[in-house]
């Protein structure tokens, strides 16, 4: 639990933790998309 609670920023270096929430994002942002993709539904805003 401290981990959570922690500065995310001192886990990793400056440009890999940038790099790794864009790499989140991005993973989200296309399950989600996929999903809507699979049962014919626009994705809107």
């Amino acid at each position: 639990m401290n981990l959570l609670t922690n500065d995310w920023h001192q886990l990793l270096p400056h440009p890999w933790m940038e790099m790794a929430l864009i790499v989140a994002s991005v993973l989200c942002g296309s399950m989600i998309g996929i999903e809507r993709e699979r049962k014919f539904k626009p994705a809107g805003l």
